[in-house]
């Protein structure tokens, strides 16, 4: 469910920063979806798809307390700028039923999150996260690697560090030049080639757009991709607090299926395809 579009921050690599507008629901339209969602067709799980749900703390607050004036058997999940966020809004969030919040936390390196106008320090992460995680909020945070002025040491930096924030889940993606974003500006003009234009034209055949603004290689930036993936979940410690979480056999067995997608996959790309790919090679030893 949209209650928002746009966003009003300014982030280089987001294509929805490039809107023009950021527009608000009004907090009485969103009830009157959930209740006919709840009621009509028996929604009991909503997931908030809005760019930055907390970007105005009293329209949510207004959403809660209808939300517990409704008193549904309802859970919700949203996404979230760590920097938005207190006790408070977490606390009321949580009691009507938020049960995730998706960050936008995407590098541990303070110089990295200004270059990509994130605005945000690795402080404000481990604040927000720590509330959520005190009050049975599960945390799922966004990374990224490729972005502007990264080198290897900041990705095993920021890998690392998610680990020690405990997060829940954790997806990690590949740094790219989005349509509309100020980033791929910034590329076009760097290299003198827009190519989703030339893609749209058909100049241009579908492949992944290396971000010239990293200092990692695109064999550098993929190896490390796979690495952080591996490392982040395959850890003891997070397979066995995933299996003290876990409340049924059917749960066990969706997380026993992703963890044999994730290794074939690793197999599949990178021992049939490349013989000589070691993924020792890349694992960081510190």
């Amino acid at each position: 469910m949209l209650t928002s579009t746009g966003c009003p921050y300014k982030c280089t690599f987001c294509a929805i920063a490039g809107l023009n507008h950021y527009r608000e629901r009004t907090p009485a339209s969103v009830l009157a979806e959930i209740k006919e969602c709840y009621y009509e067709y028996g929604v009991r799980e909503i997931d908030f798809f809005d760019a930055c749900f907390f970007v105005n703390k009293k329209r949510c607050m207004e959403i809660f307390h209808g939300l517990k004036k409704m008193d549904l058997d309802l859970s919700w999940t949203c996404r979230s700028r760590v920097d938005l966020v207190d006790n408070e809004l977490l606390q009321t969030a949580r009691d009507c039923g938020l049960r995730m919040i998706f960050w936008g936390i995407e590098s541990a390196d303070k110089d990295i999150l200004t270059r990509i106008d994130k605005n945000i320090v690795p402080a404000q992460t481990e604040a927000a996260v720590g509330m959520a995680r005190k009050l049975k909020i599960k945390n799922l945070g966004f990374l990224m690697i490729g972005n502007a002025g990264e080198e290897r040491n900041d990705v095993v930096k920021t890998i690392n560090w998610a680990k020690k924030l405990e997060l829940d889940y954790a997806q990690i993606c590949r740094t790219i030049p989005k349509p509309g974003s100020l980033l791929n500006r910034q590329i076009t003009d760097e290299t003198g080639q827009d190519y989703w234009r030339d893609f749209i034209l058909g100049k241009e055949q579908e492949k992944r757009i290396f971000n010239p603004q990293s200092r990692l290689t695109e064999e550098e930036a993929e190896k490390l991709l796979k690495w952080a993936y591996y490392s982040y979940y395959f850890r003891l410690r997070f397979i066995l607090r995933t299996l003290v979480n876990t409340r049924s056999l059917g749960e066990l067995l969706r997380y026993c299926r992703v963890a044999i997608r994730m290794l074939s996959h690793y197999f599949y790309t990178d021992v049939r395809f490349n013989k000589n790919f070691s993924f020792f090679r890349f694992f960081p030893h510190k």
